[in-house]
């Protein structure tokens, strides 16, 4: 079972890309799969554009979808996923205007403020809250 998410890349309050997930959308993976994909970035690239949150978006999605390239495979007891033999085969991230109805989270990377690392800070909500949260849960 999945949980499913929307992600923000925001300028301060203006959200100008909006990303739904369909995995492991708990604070805990995705705050990792962040400071996975910045990394990446920031050693793969001389530019970065950090600043740009819909290029950041753009680059996100091609990360998230080269991680995410599985098919099933149902030759054994249990289905296993493989890689897949293309890139393209993902169906679980979109990209929208408005949140899903059936999303558990909300995360915003605010590509207008930094942390000490250079990053864009990252915050998180459940999807019918509206408080916002940094870092992981205590029962994490």
């Amino acid at each position: 079972m999945s949980t499913h998410t929307n992600i923000h890349f925001c300028d301060g309050d203006i959200v100008r890309s909006n990303i739904y997930c369909q995995h492991d959308g708990y604070p805990k993976t995705v705050l990792a799969d962040f400071a996975d994909f910045f990394g990446t970035i920031k050693a793969e690239l001389n530019d970065t554009r950090f600043w740009h949150s819909e290029q950041l978006a753009a680059k996100f999605v091609v990360w998230l979808a080269e991680k995410s390239a599985m098919k099933p495979d149902f030759s054994g007891d249990e289905v296993v996923d493989t890689p897949a033999d293309s890139r393209f085969d993902f169906t679980d991230i979109g990209i929208c205007i408005d949140d899903h109805d059936d999303i558990a989270f909300v995360y915003e990377v605010d590509c207008s403020s930094h942390d000490e690392s250079g990053y864009p800070k990252v915050r998180w909500r459940y999807a019918f809250s509206h408080a916002w949260n940094e870092g992981l849960l205590d029962k994490e």
